[in-house]
């Protein structure tokens, strides 16, 4: 039996994927109290879990967009990759 190593590092992503979810979830149930949040001229009050959670999701659409937009750019040749 012939293991894919494509398949086998797309399973090792997602069970690593979904480790740090239910690391974000622990973390969440952990901090349930109130937090007050201001910005500019805006505040609000909502439970830390809430707002934890947001930010987990604001930060993974802002690198999956990331990507994506760096996947369309095209690379000029000869250029180094960062």
């Amino acid at each position: 039996m012939v293991i894919d190593s494509g398949d086998w590092a797309h399973r090792l992503r997602k069970l690593g994927g979904m480790f740090v979810l239910l690391l974000v979830a622990v973390f969440c149930l952990q901090n349930l109290g109130m937090a007050r949040i201001e910005f500019l001229l805006w505040s609000i009050e909502a439970p830390r879990a809430l707002i934890y959670a947001l930010v987990f999701l604001a930060g993974g659409l802002g690198g999956l967009l990331l990507r994506r937009s760096r996947a369309v750019t095209p690379r000029k040749s000869g250029a180094h990759p960062d």
